[in-house]
């Protein structure tokens, strides 16, 4: 924890109130003029009060592990927030209101309770280059994305995901795609693969996949493909033509599988 007094010429910029079972903010905060960074990490804090949310210079902000089922609307007034965690809570929902924090560059709320994101507002986003959602509820991912233009990694495993979404195609900065331990039964039908020509590493493992798609050939800055534990059982040549593949693992596979694998 660390402290600061009004008016200094150099006060305090990281302030940190980790695990202190504090329910609310402490007062101090108000004397932070030039708070750049503050973690509220393992706490029980609800609520934001207005001296912490009308300071413009923080940038960095951390909230996890507070129980916090929902997001408060005067968080949203933090509009020069660049990092925000929000990860390990209860939150259910994602108010439209994030669409107020066009400075966003990295966005975690993995291990929450969110079941859907904003149909529109989220495609505000446009500064995005690191979203975290993994374990969560999430069924469906809005067209809204196809608009995060500045997108670099997306996590998306330990959902409820039953396809990538035709409207992944738009990403073309994505360097980094996991879906792994959701419900996808196929990367064939209505996938968008092909306009990911960014992607460097793609983890599809632990789900239902019974085969490689020819989009996969796309690919052509691919490092990295996991995507072992699915059921997959045929594979054609597709692997051959990515230049640039470094590891692919497909274990827990049919035997048949890697006898073809060893060919290519």
């Amino acid at each position: 924890m660390g402290g600061c007094s009004s008016k200094k010429k150099n006060p305090i910029e990281n302030l940190g109130f980790v695990g202190m079972k504090l329910d609310k903010v402490p007062g101090i905060i108000k004397l932070c003029y030039q708070l750049n960074s503050l973690d509220l990490s393992d706490n029980k804090i609800k609520k934001l009060p207005n001296a912490l949310v009308e300071q413009d210079s923080i940038t960095n902000f951390t909230w996890k592990n507070n129980k916090l089922k929902k997001i408060p609307n005067n968080l949203f007034d933090m509009k020069n927030i660049q990092y925000l965690d929000l990860s390990m809570n209860k939150i259910e929902s994602i108010p439209d209101k994030i669409q107020k924090l066009t400075k966003l560059i990295e966005l975690d709320l993995h291990e929450n309770s969110i079941r859907s994101f904003p149909e529109l507002s989220f495609g505000y986003l446009s500064s995005l280059r690191k979203l975290n959602v993994s374990r969560n509820c999430i069924e469906k991912i809005p067209e809204c994305f196809q608009n995060l233009n500045s997108l670099r990694e997306l996590d998306l495993s330990g959902n409820y995901l039953w396809i990538v979404p035709m409207h992944f195609s738009r990403l073309t900065a994505l360097e980094v795609l996991n879906v792994s331990h959701n419900t996808i039964k196929s990367l064939e039908i209505g996938t968008g693969l092909e306009g990911l020509v960014s992607l460097n590493r793609f983890d599809f493992s632990f789900n239902l996949i019974d085969s490689i798609p020819e989009s996969i050939a796309h690919l052509h800055n691919i490092r990295v493909i996991l995507g072992e534990s699915n059921n997959i059982s045929i594979i054609n040549n597709e692997f051959g033509n990515l230049q640039n593949l470094s590891q692919l693992s497909l274990e827990k596979t049919s035997y048949e599988l890697y006898l073809k694998i060893s060919k290519i």
